[in-house]
């Protein structure tokens, strides 16, 4: 096993563009995802290349599957790429906050009714399924239904680590499994122990990571961070203790308002937190020499994969509801009782497109639960209502690129617009006052042309200004970077509308009167343009945003 950075994983990832696939994707997709690769770490195991747990071995059939998938999202056609299935809700363990909380019923499917669902998902296409549960172990037929998922999925397993010795490890790879995911939320023994209400927790999670990775297993943490955990030395102390016993991965979660945390009462954590998570990942991700870091905080941010839930990703619940998510327990229906095509439909239903946010906070606030009545929530009329009231935000990067649609904010109908009708006004403005600029300069004089140059300047910038507003939310980055913007394109203006003159055939040409006009309609452009960005990031758009989230809240 070894890990991968710096220029020679793209060389590794370079096998992945030889699948005829790639090219049906749109180019500014393709170049997107593997642009996105600079935040991560490679690993090379069993002559597999591995990005992350969320991604597919390179190369494999499954990976192909995934391809596959992502094809048929970019011609508008839906279906998850991963699944994750809780094949039991019994458990030894008592987490905090697991999301699998509120279940009433613990009686697992049978072996055939289990196996049942998963040739569903693979019939379907689906390059991910993913064990979990409850506790998945718990299950004596735990190896024969991993052995059911064939090549064209790739199965990874979660679990505490609870009953797993190195006998069971290997059989688990034996019967095909290709990623084991270990829940530890502290590498302190006392902080394990209390998070999971188990005194076993700690030396159970610690001997299934060594079990794992003696059997050859791609092998990761899953540690739901604390503030504490965050905010100290700790979380190096911890990634560094991953690193002597063989982990590969660790994936750092957030608590979330889903199972026993539903209530919405638990550590919340903020926009500059995530970020903090964040810029862990970026640093580590480049030492070989540590176990690579996959934090959720940045594949769902909106700049990146945004909260995929119903569209990239589903859960199964042990009894075969399908769900968004495991951490979004609201039913689309059952696949013992309808078709994956029929569940699917009503899902587009609830979820029309990817969200900027964690949907599950959401539908914790909004969501009128029963205790008593367990989850997830199987009233489809009331999930319609609910999921279709919950803000959206604007468009994922990963998705716009994907469906080739500009980043607007759009509320439950999903409607989205095509092109930005500002951004090209803009540039028919620059390219009229270009010429009619040459015009100027021929017939009337440098005084007129600097004139133009400015008024160019001032209006392109304003439209182009206007236009990223429409499908940016400009309110929500800095105010300097609507000034740079503003500057920067009306300096390009102030030039281009001078480009002309270079071929007027009038005597100021040859002057050096010349140079001063080009100089003076680039930095009239500039100095307009970063006042109108200012003045605009200030005042129009703040106002604007005020308003629209008054009007219509989920929009």
């Amino acid at each position: 096993m070894k890990h991968i950075t710096g220029l020679r994983k793209y060389f590794y990832l370079a096998r992945g563009l030889l699948n005829i696939d790639i090219f049906k994707l749109p180019v500014g997709f393709v170049w997107f995802m593997f642009r996105q690769m600079r935040h991560e770490k490679l690993t090379h195991l069993n002559g597999k290349t591995i990005v992350s747990t969320n991604f597919s071995p390179l190369p494999s059939k499954s990976y192909n599957s995934a391809l596959r998938r992502f094809v048929q999202m970019s011609k508008g056609e839906f279906i998850p790429f991963s699944a994750y299935f809780a094949v039991t809700d019994r458990c030894p363990y008592d987490c905090w906050y697991c999301s699998n909380g509120g279940k009433t019923d613990k009686k697992d499917l049978s072996t055939e009714e289990t196996k049942k669902i998963i040739k569903i998902l693979q019939a379907v296409g689906v390059s991910c399924i993913g064990f979990s549960g409850g506790e998945p172990l718990e299950r004596e037929d735990i190896n024969e239904l991993i052995k059911s998922v064939d090549a064209r999925s790739y199965s990874i397993l979660f679990t505490t680590g609870y009953g797993l010795t190195q006998e069971k490890a290997f059989e688990l790879r034996n019967a095909g499994l290709q990623a084991l995911v270990v829940s530890l939320d502290s590498h302190i023994k006392e902080e394990q122990n209390i998070s999971k209400s188990n005194d076993k927790a700690y030396e159970n999670a610690v001997n299934a990571v060594k079990c794992s990775v003696e059997a050859g297993i791609y092998t990761a943490l899953n540690m739901v961070i604390s503030k504490d955990m965050l905010y100290s030395d700790k979380k190096n102390e911890y990634l560094k203790f991953a690193g002597e016993i063989g982990v590969h991965e660790l994936r750092i979660l957030e608590p979330s308002p889903c199972g026993k945390l539903f209530s919405g009462e638990y550590e919340k954590f903020t926009e500059e937190d995530r970020m903090k998570i964040r810029e862990f990942q970026y640093e580590v991700n480049k030492d070989p020499n540590l176990p690579k870091v996959m934090a959720y905080a940045h594949a769902t941010s909106d700049g990146i994969f945004g909260c995929g839930a119903g569209i990239y990703h589903m859960h199964v619940t042990a009894k075969g509801e399908v769900t968004p998510c495991d951490l979004v327990q609201v039913a689309a229906g059952n696949l013992l009782k309808e078709s994956f095509a029929d569940i699917m439909k009503r899902m587009r239903e609830f979820i029309p497109r990817p969200s900027e946010y964690c949907i599950s906070k959401g539908v914790a606030e909004k969501a009128n639960w029963n205790p008593s009545k367990g989850l997830p929530l199987k009233d489809y009329e009331k999930n319609k209502t609910l999921l279709n009231s919950l803000d959206y935000g604007r468009m994922p990067l990963m998705y716009a690129k994907l469906v080739k649609v500009t980043r607007l904010d759009v509320g439950g109908n999903g409607k989205m617009k095509i092109k930005n009708i500002y951004h090209f006004l803009s540039v028919l403005f620059v390219c009229a006052c270009t010429g009619l600029n040459g015009w100027f300069f021929g017939q009337a004089g440098g005084n007129a042309s600097a004139i133009t140059g400015g008024i160019s300047g001032v209006i392109a910038g304003y439209l182009f200004l206007y236009g990223y507003y429409k499908t940016n939310r400009i309110w929500k980055v800095r105010l300097a970077k609507a000034t740079k913007l503003g500057g920067i394109y009306g300096a390009i203006s102030g030039f281009l509308v001078y480009v002309p003159s270079f071929f007027v055939p009038n005597d100021l040409v040859h002057s050096s009167l010349l140079g001063m006009f080009i100089m003076a309609g680039i930095f009239i452009g500039w100095i307009t343009g970063s006042i109108l960005g200012n003045i605009f990031g200030r005042l129009l758009f703040r106002v604007r945003m005020e308003k629209e989230v008054k009007s219509n809240p989920a929009a």
